[in-house]
């Protein structure tokens, strides 16, 4: 998938203005389900409802204060848009006829434990046309999948969106997104040519990733990171470049997004890819430095480039 190029640190902000909570209108009658405290398996097949019915709004009701932690994600739906996997089927609006999804979290969190043999996966994909709002709500622990190493050919980017990629419309209220990671961009070959091959950049997002809407209202994004880069493959001549790390530490937005009494803090970029032996070493990657706050100003002005370099034969 290809990404806009430009410097990110929290996030990158195409509009930003005041609004309410968002809820998503109906137009058909909505549908409530109460899912029980720890029975992840109600939560998965519940939020796969409203890409089932026939229009309407699915409110999934979660137990307050309850953690919910999943471990496999939902194959069905894999590297249909984001190169990687999700907790969830993708939401969507396939038939137009205002299906919306919408999590009262009541404060409950969904996680999935890092570390722990799950598979990586993101927890939400909302697709062009899906529609999702998250309420009083904590996202811990999504991982999307390594970029695959290569040649220039085969090389790919780390998935993007730690815990929510979306290309449709998201609204975040009371919402917590915090500890998750993006992919780890691949790394070029080694090459017994003149050219080594170049590694690539890490998975943008690093708690969200959007195209579309995105509003967020009194939410925290905090200590998600996105993927390192990949490095650069060595050769006789000229070793390969490496990749640079994944923009937005926090919140990468090429949509457009709204945002009132939230909290952009202590994300962080991953390191730029090292650059590949050679008699003339590789260029490393860039790497953005950390974020420090909610505001864009501060953000965007903060924003730094840290070269790695291969390392040449004696």
């Amino acid at each position: 998938m290809g990404r806009a190029r430009k410097w990110a640190v929290g996030f990158v902000v195409v509009g930003l203005a005041a609004a309410g909570v968002v809820v998503p209108a109906a137009s058909a009658a909505a549908t409530t389900v109460s899912i029980p405290c720890g029975d992840n398996a109600a939560l998965v097949e519940n939020m796969n409802l409203g890409n089932r019915q026939a229009g309407g709004t699915v409110n999934i009701e979660l137990a307050a204060g309850c953690v919910y932690t999943l471990t496999a994600d939902s194959t069905s739906d894999r590297f249909v848009y984001g190169t990687a996997g999700d907790a969830f089927e993708i939401i969507n609006d396939e038939g137009g006829d205002g299906a919306a999804t919408v999590v009262d979290g009541n404060g409950a969190t969904i996680r999935r434990i890092a570390g722990s043999g799950s598979p990586r996966f993101r927890f939400f994909e909302v697709a062009f046309t899906g529609n999702l709002t998250l309420n009083n709500l904590t996202l811990s622990g999504g991982e999307g999948f390594d970029g695959t190493n290569g040649t220039d050919a085969q090389v790919t980017e780390g998935a993007v969106g730690g815990a929510i990629y979306s290309q449709g419309a998201v609204a975040l209220n009371n919402v917590t997104i915090t500890g998750n990671q993006t992919g780890n961009g691949g790394s070029g070959n080694n090459s017994g040519k003149i050219d080594g091959y170049a590694g690539v950049g890490g998975g943008a997002g690093g708690g969200i990733y959007s195209s579309g809407s995105l509003t967020i209202n009194n939410s925290t994004i905090s200590n998600n990171a996105t993927g390192q880069g990949g490095g650069g493959g060595n050769a006789s001549i000229n070793g390969g470049a490496g990749g640079q790390s994944g923009d937005g530490a926090g919140i990468e937005s090429i949509g457009n997004l709204t945002m009132t009494g939230s909290t952009v803090i202590g994300n962080h970029t991953g390191i730029g890819g090292s650059g590949g032996s050679a008699a003339d070493s590789g260029n490393g990657g860039y790497r953005v430095r950390r974020s420090t706050g909610p505001a864009a100003a501060s953000l965007l002005s903060s924003v730094a480039r840290t070269r790695t370099w291969g390392t040449g034969p004696p």
